[in-house]
C-alpha cells in the first residue's frame, strides 16, 4: 500500500523532515494497526530532479514521493513464529502443506529449510542441505569451495560470516574447519540456533562463536588475515546498512582476509543496484580484483533462489575459477561515485535500477 505526497520539490530540502512528520501523523491509526499486526511501514520524503534524455528515462525518472509501506508476506505461507526486535519484525513461515520453512524479515526472506523431502520423506534429523540463496550451486556456497582450494595445503580453514539469517551457511562447513559468525540482532540469533525453527547450525556448526554487535565494529577487532572466506550478508529487510558497503569498510575486510582469501558480498535487491557501488569501492586498490556474479534459478520453490553476489580477491588469478553462472562481469572503471563514510546515493542505486 503506497501513500505518495508529490508536492515534496516544491519544499526546501530543509523542510522535508517536516513533510514526513506530517504524513506519518496523518497515517498514525493506519501505521500502528499495520505494526501491531507485524506488518513494517516506514516513510520518508525523496525530491530528485532529472534531465531525462529518452522517453524511457522519462517513465523513470523520480521527481518527488513521500511514502508511507505497508509490507505483506507470501501468500502461500502463514506465520509459525513472530518477535519483534529493536531491527524488525521476524517472522518464521510455514508452508501450507509443512514441507518448508522461512525465515521473513520485512519483505525479504533471510533463508529457509526443507523439512519434507521431494520424495515425501521425513528430514527431521538428516544433515539439512542450504537452500535458497545458499542452495549448493549458488554462488556464496560454491565460493566456500573456491576458498578452500586457494589455501595452501597444512592449515586451517577459517570462514566468516556477517548476517546469520537461518544458519543455512553453516552446512556448508567441513570437518576441522574454523567458522564464525556474525550477527548485530539477537533475536536472528536466537531463531537460527533454535532447532524448532531451523536446524543447520545445530546439526552442523553446533559450537561455532556467535558474535553479537555491529560487524564493522566487531570483525575490525579480529586478527588481520584471519579469514579465508568473508562473507557480507548483513541486509536487514530491503534496507541497506551503507557503513558495511563503504569504501572504508571494504578496505577493513580485506585487512581481515587472507592473502588468498576471498571477500564475498552478497547485493541481492529488488530495488538497489549496488554492483557499481563496490566497483567504485575497490577502484585504487593495488592490487585488488573484483567481478559480479548473477546467478538465475527458476526452481518454483525455495530450494534455490536467484541471486546476486559480488567477490573481491587481492589476486586477479583466484577469480579465474569463478564459472558456470548466468552472469560473471570483471570490474573495471568505476562508472559511480564511491560511498564513503561521509557520502553515499542511495536514491542514485534506486534510480540505475528502474532503468535497468
Amino acid at each position: 500500500i503506497l501513500f505518495a505526497a508529490t508536492k515534496a520539490d516544491h519544499l526546501h530540502h530543509s523542510q522535508h523532515a517536516a513533510l514526513t512528520a506530517i504524513t506519518e501523523a496523518l497515517l498514525q491509526d493506519a501505521r500502528s494497526r499495520a505494526d501491531f499486526a507485524g506488518a513494517e511501514t516506514a516513510a520518508m520524503a525523496i525530491a530528485y530532479a532529472v534531465a531525462a534524455i529518452t522517453a524511457r528515462e522519462k517513465l523513470f525518472a523520480i521527481v518527488s514521493a513521500l511514502v508511507a509501506i505497508v509490507i505483506l508476506q507470501p501468500h502461500d505461507y502463514a506465520s509459525g513464529y513472530v518477535e519483534r526486535s529493536f531491527f524488525g519484525v521476524h517472522r518464521v513461515l510455514i508452508s501450507q502443506d509443512g514441507s518448508y520453512r522461512l525465515l521473513q524479515h520485512g519483505t525479504t526472506i533471510h533463508g529457509g529449510q526443507r523439512l519434507v523431502g521431494k520424495d515425501g520423506g521425513d528430514l527431521t534429523g538428516k544433515r539439512p542441505v542450504p537452500a535458497t540463496y545458499y542452495h549448493p550451486q549458488g554462488p556464496m556456497n560454491r565460493m566456500v569451495g573456491l576458498a578452500r582450494d586457494l589455501k595452501p595445503a597444512g592449515q586451517t580453514f577459517t570462514a566468516g560470516v556477517i548476517g546469520l539469517g537461518s544458519g543455512a551457511l553453516a552446512c556448508a562447513a567441513q570437518p576441522g574447519e574454523n567458522w564464525r559468525f556474525y550477527e548485530i540482532d539477537p533475536v536472528v540469533v536466537k531463531i537460527a540456533r533454535d532447532p524448532a525453527h531451523f536446524s543447520y547450525m545445530s546439526s552442523c556448526q553446533p559450537n561455532a562463536p556467535t558474535i553479537i554487535g555491529d560487524a564493522r565494529l566487531t570483525v575490525a577487532k579480529e586478527p588481520a588475515g584471519l579469514f579465508d572466506y568473508l562473507l557480507v550478508d548483513a541486509f536487514s529487510s530491503d534496507t541497506v546498512p551503507v557503513h558495511l558497503l563503504t569504501r572504508e569498510a571494504v578496505a577493513m575486510y580485506l585487512t581481515r582476509v587472507s592473502a588468498d582469501g576471498l571477500l564475498v558480498m552478497h547485493i541481492s535487491n529488488k530495488f538497489l543496484d549496488l554492483a557499481p557501488v563496490l566497483e567504485a569501492a575497490i577502484a585504487g586498490m593495488d592490487g585488488v580484483h573484483g567481478v559480479t556474479i548473477t546467478d538465475l534459478r527458476e526452481d518454483p520453490t525455495f530450494d534455490s533462489t536467484s541471486s546476486r553476489v559480488v567477490v573481491i580477491a587481492r589476486s586477479a588469478k583466484a577469480l579465474e575459477g569463478i564459472t558456470g553462472f548466468s552472469s560473471v562481469e570483471a570490474f573495471g572503471e568505476p562508472k559511480v561515485a564511491a560511498w564513503t563514510d561521509d557520502f553515499s546515493n542511495i536514491l542514485g542505486a534506486l534510480v540505475r535500477n528502474l532503468l535497468n
